[in-house]
């Protein structure tokens, strides 16, 4: 029987990931539209408490009959009950098509939907209606997906080349082992806390495990208040999580400065801040970072040789180099410093 999952929109509790088990077990990634397309439905057909943007909301709309508002209002009244795995699209990695993804929600057992009803908040009335008539429910979903994603379906292509990046950010990040700097604010109520990665979520406490196989993380073109949390038993499965502003890559918004899409915000934030020799300390603080997460972004800028680390008494700080001074000027059209000012 598949487990239950929390699409969330607002988080009470929480639960504690262990940062040696998370940065032991690989990170795999499954992409799939149907997760993105379920939460930005329902927002669509509800208050818009996930934050998806008002013109995919009117886009989806359009498409939507009166029997698809119907059968989506008891989800809009309770965005946050459990689902079975199957209606949400989440798949193995390396993930699966919009198609293949409505035919396993179309193949969906039916006891497996009233066994997640019963799990979901006593009194809901997601609860209740799926319990009344599970077959038929589950039919009307799926043809409601379908005419909703005739609206979303442009949203989803337009959003590749975003994916692309995030696909190879999440690449680069298991190839040089900071998988935890990757989860540290990977959305809104995701930050590591010492030894923990903790998650808000609002149907379990404790501490959780990641699988054998490895946490899968599923990028995801939603608005910055939804997440997806796919938990069985003490073991969370799957993360479901907006890409880094995909709502303003999206929109009209001038897009983000080069300097962050080639070495990333983290990175190009404190290249920026390095206009005079500053202690790793200040730049943890300046990251809002734990000291582990700067020492990791400060070792891959002197790698690439764009920051230099000296030893000044008791202390060691960081400066730009002329490299990474040029850098700053091809990308941002700010004047290199002179290296003898650079260096205080």
């Amino acid at each position: 029987m598949e487990a239950a999952t929390r699409v969330s929109y607002e988080h009470v509790g929480g639960v504690c990931m262990n940062a040696d088990d998370l940065r032991r077990r690989p990170l795999r990634v499954a992409l799939t539209p149907l997760p993105s397309l379920h939460c930005a439905l329902v927002d669509a057909v509800g208050t818009g408490a996930g934050g998806t943007p008002i013109a995919w909301r009117r886009a989806i709309r359009e498409h939507l009959h009166d029997r698809d508002y119907e059968i989506l209002a008891p989800l809009a009244r309770s965005p946050g009950m459990q689902t079975p795995v199957a209606l949400l699209g989440l798949p193995d990695p390396p993930g699966e098509s919009f198609k293949s993804a409505i035919e396993r929600v179309i193949a969906t057992p039916e006891q497996d939907l009233v066994a997640a009803a019963f799990r979901a908040r006593r009194g809901t009335s997601a609860r209740i209606e799926v319990v009344k008539d599970p077959r038929r429910r589950l039919h009307a979903y799926a043809v409601a997906l379908l005419h909703a994603w005739k609206g979303f379906r442009p949203v989803w292509h337009n959003a590749q080349s975003a994916l692309d990046r995030e696909m190879r950010r999440i690449g680069v990040a298991v190839a040089s082992d900071a998988q935890l700097e990757l989860l540290d604010g990977l959305f809104a109520t995701a930050h590591l806390d010492g030894g923990c990665w903790k998650i808000g979520y609002d149907h379990s406490e404790g501490c959780m495990l990641a699988p054998e196989t490895g946490l899968v993380l599923m990028p995801l073109v939603v608005g910055a208040g939804c997440s997806i949390i796919d938990v069985a038993g003490q073991t969370v499965r799957r993360i479901g999580y907006p890409v880094p502003s995909i709502t303003d890559q999206l929109s009209d918004e001038a897009p983000a400065p080069p300097v962050e899409e080639l070495l990333g915000t983290s990175r190009a934030q404190l290249l920026r801040g390095l206009e005079c020799p500053t202690s790793m300390g200040r730049l943890a603080e300046a990251l809002g970072a734990v000291p582990s997460a700067a020492t990791h972004h400060v070792h891959a800028l002197e790698k690439a040789g764009l920051v230099l680390r000296e030893r000044h008494g008791r202390h060691v700080l960081v400066r730009l180099t002329d490299r990474g001074q040029s850098l700053l000027a091809l990308y941002e059209d700010v004047p290199p410093t002179p290296a003898h000012l650079a260096a205080g």
